[in-house]
């Protein structure tokens, strides 16, 4: 996981495992081009557990640039 990059990545908030805690899930976009699922999930104390890899697509075949968890409003 030491090539996280803050500026490569996406941040949603959800309850990804049922807990009833709001967990954390990034997109990243990896060194090597491919975009992957991070997932942190709470804990009871407030922290977070350690990053957890999930979903992952090959360089080539998912455009990063055009993906968007959230976006601005224009009226």
């Amino acid at each position: 996981m030491n090539n996280l990059d803050v500026s490569r990545m996406q941040f949603v908030t959800g309850d990804y495992n049922g807990d009833g805690r709001d967990d954390l899930a990034t997109l990243n976009h990896q060194a090597d081009g491919t975009v992957k699922m991070w997932t942190w999930t709470a804990r009871p104390d407030t922290l977070f557990n350690g990053g957890l890899a999930g979903w992952s697509a090959p360089a080539s075949s998912w455009a990063f640039a055009y993906a968007r968890f959230f976006s601005t409003y224009n009226n």
